[in-house]
């Protein structure tokens, strides 16, 4: 069974979730980052919580394409989860890198606050530094690691 790997700052959530498709920007002609707004249902198929998730995401991101990878920011995103009566605010101002490998992984790195939604590992906030290797088929070759940092389960957050 192949396993996805979502990463989520702001500009990933709201790509996901909203199914925005975020333009490439051209590293010459920088452009600012742009507004992602909304509300959103993310399904247990997303989350792998036993429960859907209502997601609100109010702030900006910018996703930058460069020859061997690709960066993903979001200054100044808060994302609300609410679920079960409960909510969590989460303010996603990381950023991630994808960088495809020589050998044909990826290495996923998470720096700052982001989200992660994954079988392995369900439905995470991440603060710090992390990083998680996959094949290109989205299989796990290193399971999600940190040299610094926390997580936060939101499935068993929410879920209470």
């Amino acid at each position: 069974m192949t396993k996805r790997r979502i990463v989520a700052s702001a500009v990933t959530a709201s790509a996901v979730v909203a199914g925005l498709a975020l333009a490439a920007t051209d590293p010459v002609a920088a452009a600012p980052p742009e507004p992602q707004t909304g509300t959103f249902e993310l399904p247990t198929d997303f989350t792998f919580c036993e429960f859907p998730i209502v997601a609100t995401l109010d702030g900006k991101g910018k996703t930058i394409e460069k020859e061997r990878f690709t960066i993903a920011t979001s200054p100044g995103l808060k994302i609300t989860l609410e679920a079960n009566g409960n909510s969590y605010v989460f303010n996603a101002t990381g950023s991630f890198k994808i960088t495809p490998q020589a050998d044909g992984n990826v290495l996923y790195e998470y720096r700052g606050n982001n989200l992660v939604s994954d079988p392995t590992v369900g439905f995470l906030a991440l603060s710090g530094h992390f990083t998680w290797l996959s094949d290109a088929d989205g299989n796990s070759v290193r399971p999600l690691s940190t040299g610094t940092g926390r997580t936060t389960d939101l499935c068993a957050l929410l879920g209470s």
